[in-house]
């Protein structure tokens, strides 16, 4: 597993005993790294500093312990503001997003193949939210007013659609989710699904693509919003921070999210929601299928197809940290595991991954934790 924290790149192993951590970078000094990491299956690990890339390896990849050293490093020139969020294309070339409302594409070797400039209004923010890429290398940003669509065909950019919405919140915050993408092949809805911050918050769906000739647009709405489903008592937990911060994360036209508490600690006595809707292929509605309004997930939603279970963590009033297995259909709690009181368990909104042997790892503001599966029909 790769991770950084706010100084360093770990390279980190499971082993028979637990975690531990077998390369690290840099060796002594601190940097700071942008947020999010690029990972290609070449070995080789992406960051950036500003508009300049440091593209790390392995030593040796055919040793899982070797050092992390670096490859190569390149400035990417001409845009007039700082480079903010990055992903790898279906094709293998990056896809980025500026301060200065661009959107851009270079290859591997750091060359800019094309880049678009968008409009926004002037109090827009569309780069705090990270964006999707889909199959067909189409972008989607949100924005705290709208919703855009880039395609990307190998060689030119374009803007596919833009659906204005009132996603509520603050000026700062917009949506607070990355959009997650409903509908993966032939003969499925397409939809990018994000969530509001008014009070309470909804879930809304946006057509990917063109809408079907014979959809009635919602009142008052663009015709590329194809349903919203209210989240009861979802509603952002202090200023500067949206009802739910974390993306939903969807298993056929199952979509679920969680009321965000925050990343700077949470109270033993913290917002709780959990919520699943559905979308309707038949009515082509968005519906709530379940809530659990006595449990709180801070972190970003896990969901195994193995086990049909959600997956996530937060504090009781008991001021105990909790993870748990929900099942997928009903909500209903299929295991419940008390962790501790202490901030080594609070995680402040990051992923949580499920390995191939069924294990839980998560991050939190003091580290790294996992949860080793006992279940054998999980280990495959």
């Amino acid at each position: 597993m790769w991770l950084k924290n706010g100084t360093h790149v770990f390279k980190v192993l499971t082993t028979k005993t637990g975690l531990e951590v077998v390369a690290t970078f840099p060796e002594g000094s601190k940097f700071k790294p942008n947020y999010n990491l690029l990972l290609f299956n070449n070995h080789e690990l992406w960051f950036k500093r500003g508009n300049e890339f440091t593209v790390l390896t392995e030593a040796d990849p055919s040793n899982p312990r070797s050092a992390i050293i670096v490859k190569r490093q390149f400035t990417v020139q001409g845009f007039d503001g700082e480079l903010v969020k990055q992903g790898v294309l279906y094709d293998g070339n990056v896809v980025f997003t500026t301060k200065s409302n661009e959107i851009g594409v270079i290859n591997r070797d750091g060359k800019v193949l094309d880049r678009l400039r968008f409009t926004v209004s002037r109090k827009d923010i569309p780069y705090h939210n990270d964006f999707a890429i889909d199959e067909k290398n189409n972008v989607y940003i949100v924005s705290n007013t709208v919703m855009l669509s880039f395609g990307w065909d190998g060689k030119k950019l374009k803007e596919n659609w833009r659906a204005p919405y009132d996603f509520g919140g603050n000026r700062l915050q917009g949506s607070g989710t990355t959009p997650t993408l409903v509908g993966v092949g032939d003969g499925m809805d397409k939809l990018g699904v994000v969530c509001d911050s008014h009070t309470p918050a909804n879930m809304v769906a946006f057509w990917r693509e063109t809408p079907p000739t014979n959809w009635q647009a919602l009142p008052g709405q663009s015709r590329q919003l194809a349903g919203v489903c209210a989240l009861p008592g979802a509603r952002p937990p202090r200023f500067l921070f949206t009802a739910i911060e974390n993306s939903p994360v969807c298993w056929g036209y199952g979509i679920a999210a969680a009321q965000y508490n925050g990343f700077m600690g949470q109270s033993c006595n913290n917002l709780k929601g959990v919520y699943k809707c559905e979308w309707n292929p038949v009515t082509r509605k968005l519906e709530l299928a379940w809530v659990r309004n006595d449990i709180n997930f801070n972190n970003v939603l896990a969901m195994s197809t193995v086990s049909g279970l959600l997956y996530g963590s937060g504090r009781e009033q008991d001021c105990n940290y909790y993870y748990y297995g929900l099942d997928w259909k009903t909500g209903q709690t299929a295991w419940r595991l008390r962790l501790g009181r202490t901030d080594e368990y609070d995680d402040p909104g990051d992923a949580n991954v499920l390995d191939e042997t069924g294990n839980l790892t998560f991050t939190t503001r003091r580290g790294i934790v996992q949860l080793r599966s006992r279940n054998r029909d999980l280990r495959r």
